[in-house]
């Protein structure tokens, strides 16, 4: 399937929380600026990194490219809280950590994906390592009884792994369906910088039968797009890049 298909574009705005990652936030941005399809609005949310106006060159980013410094470090979750608050003209957003690079036909693919199966509210990355892109970082999250969260296929060789649904995306590059977050209240600004994604998805699948989440789409799927991030192979992407958003 092709964009032209369809008979409206849906509208997707792109958050990236930064915090002292200026290095790997022009890159990320270079990768927004290249996709083959283009995101209606990017926001960058600032967690009051040193000398952010110096090291932040807009004109060097998407068109669209808007920027919030906040006065305090806010952490993760309520970063992209607000950026959900700022994106109202948007249908899904894209949430992509400063240091996951996208495949410049990733938002394309997505978009496919959210039309082909319209019942799913979120869609998570196959996530690989810049430096050893034959092997997977993570393609979703998994979560069991016990309360343990890992990533899904992590480790394992990308060619291993088809599209397959999952419980819930990483947040360092997936799409949501912007209703389905704000009927649970977005991410529980308690988890700071850690979980946050796997906890709103608790949120999602738990909600009460008819309640506004459900009604909303509550599935979740991994897509075969590809976002790199740079670093040990060895490294979990959703760790590492969360230190690049904000620390306690």
């Amino acid at each position: 399937m092709s964009l032209p298909t369809l008979a409206r574009t849906p509208r997707v705005g792109a958050v990236i929380v930064n915090w002292n990652s200026f290095d790997h936030l022009r890159r990320c941005l270079a990768a927004l600026s290249a996709q083959e399809t283009h995101f209606a609005r990017v926001v960058v949310v600032d967690n009051d990194s040193i000398d952010a106006a110096e090291n932040l060159d807009l004109a060097s980013g998407p068109e669209n490219l808007s920027y919030l410094r906040l006065p305090y470090n806010a952490g993760f979750a309520r970063g992209n809280n607000l950026a959900f608050q700022a994106l109202a003209d948007c249908e899904w957003v894209a949430l992509i950590n400063p240091d996951a690079f996208l495949d410049r036909d990733w938002l394309l693919r997505m978009i496919e994906a959210s039309v082909n199966h319209p019942g799913f509210s979120c869609f998570a990355s196959r996530l690989v390592s810049a430096n050893q892109p034959s092997i997977l970082d993570g393609m979703g999250d998994a979560y069991h009884v016990s309360g343990l969260v890992w990533r899904h296929g992590h480790g394992r060789p990308l060619r291993e792994i088809p599209a397959v649904e999952v419980f819930s995306p990483c947040a360092a590059a997936a799409l949501y369906r912007r209703e389905a977050l704000l009927a649970v209240g977005g991410f529980d600004e308690d988890f700071f910088c850690y979980v946050e994604d796997v906890d709103c998805l608790v949120r999602l699948q738990g909600a009460r039968p008819g309640g506004p989440a459900r009604k909303a789409g509550r599935r979740q799927r991994a897509c075969q797009d590809v976002a790199q991030a740079p670093g040990d192979p060895g490294a979990s992407l959703g760790f590492h890049s969360r230190d690049l958003a904000g620390h306690r």
